[in-house]
C-alpha cells in the first residue's frame, strides 16, 4: 500500500484533471485535499509489488501534466507487521456510544 502526499498547483482545471485521474485508477482507494507542511493532497493506493507502484506513479505524474510539484510516499507491506487493520468498524463503535 502506498500513502502519497502531493503538492499540486491549485488551478481549478488542473484539480479537475487530478480528480478524474484518481477515479480512473482502480487501485486508488482514497484521495483527498489535505493540509500538511508543503503538501495539499493525499492518495492511498494498492499495488501487488514495488515495480507496479513505480510504474503507476510514473504514469500518474506524467498524466498530471506537470500539476504535481512534489510528492512523498510511505510504502507499507500488507504481508505482515500490521498491528491494527484498516477498518471503519472502530469509528462506527465510537459514534454509537
Amino acid at each position: 500500500m502506498a500513502v502519497t502526499s502531493f503538492k499540486t498547483k491549485l488551478i481549478p482545471e488542473i484539480l479537475e484533471k487530478e480528480v478524474k485521474l484518481s477515479w480512473e485508477k482502480p487501485n486508488v482507494i482514497f484521495s483527498a485535499k489535505a493540509e500538511r507542511i508543503g503538501k495539499n493532497a493525499i492518495m492511498i493506493s494498492i499495488h501487488k509489488k514495488y515495480t507496479d507502484y513505480a510504474n503507476f506513479l510514473k504514469d500518474f505524474l506524467t498524466a498530471g501534466g506537470g500539476a504535481i510539484e512534489s510528492y512523498e510516499t510511505v510504502l507499507i507491506s500488507l504481508k505482515g507487521g500490521i498491528t491494527k487493520p484498516f477498518s471503519l468498524e472502530h469509528v462506527v463503535r465510537l459514534t454509537e456510544t
